[in-house]
């Protein structure tokens, strides 16, 4: 018995996901899958590329049929990578619909940002923050073609639920059945518990990783957390989220 946690799942739709469409398709009917109980725990799924667009709201896991997921999510990936302004609009948009507590947020991306205009890395790491700390969220940062640990950190995110995968076929999908297993004992556990969901059943230095190569952790052991570079003092605004005109796909 799993207890009511809803999950969101923010996912990369840039141009260079394209060698990755069908796995990308197949990892996320995965991680829902494994997801599916008897609660009452919700969904949504957002993609990402110079735009942001949600395609699945709110949804109620147990009931959702995964056949309709090839074209409820559309993917087609194409342009750059707004990673921050998805990141700020999912958080937004859930803070809308309802104040929820223990949301995990997956976020899966094989770039670095370089097209948010709403949501700055210093704002979305301040977001994180609080949500982690005040309402009880777990972020978990999956990504590739870069260094996970640190780009997920500096945003964040601690470095225990923070991935890398590859391109290589078969890879992403097994990783994200491996983190939906580890999000399904986390949502076991009791709400009144005092803990924070970590990836652990994934490898966590070379030897494992060699053994089993379903992810590609770097060693956690002797990993330093990257020191932020030095930011001038400027004026913190007094709301988190930015009052900016956005259109229905949040460009």
């Amino acid at each position: 018995m799993t207890n009511s946690q809803d999950i969101i799942i923010i996912l990369d739709e840039s141009g260079s996901m394209f060698t990755m469409n069908d796995e990308v398709l197949q990892s996320i009917n995965d991680f829902i899958q494994i997801q599916k109980t008897n609660d009452n725990s919700k969904f949504s799924i957002w993609k990402f590329n110079t735009c942001v667009n949600l395609v699945i709201n709110n949804l109620e896991i147990k009931s959702y049929d995964l056949n309709n997921l090839k074209n409820d999510l559309n993917y087609k990936p194409c342009g750059m990578t707004a990673l921050y302004d998805a990141i700020g609009f999912a958080i937004e948009n859930k803070n809308k619909i309802s104040n929820e507590k223990d949301v995990t947020c997956v976020i899966i991306t094989d770039g670095l940002e370089n097209s948010s205009i709403n949501f700055s890395k210093e704002h979305i790491k301040n977001i994180i923050n609080e949500y982690e700390k005040d309402f009880n969220w777990n972020f978990i940062y999956l990504g590739a073609n870069q260094d996970s640990f640190q780009e997920g950190n500096c945003i964040g995110i601690d470095i225990h639920r923070c991935a890398n995968f590859t391109t290589d076929e078969g890879n992403l999908s097994q990783i994200m059945r491996t983190i939906s297993e580890d999000v399904k004992q986390y949502r076991s556990l009791s709400p009144n518990q005092d803990s924070k969901l970590k990836l652990k059943n994934m490898p966590e230095n070379e030897f494992e990783l060699n053994k089993n190569p379903i992810g590609h952790l770097r060693s956690l052991t002797n990993y330093k957390i990257p020191q932020e570079p030095f930011i001038k003092k400027q004026d913190i605004p007094n709301i988190l989220f930015p009052k900016k005109q956005k259109s229905e796909r949040f460009t």
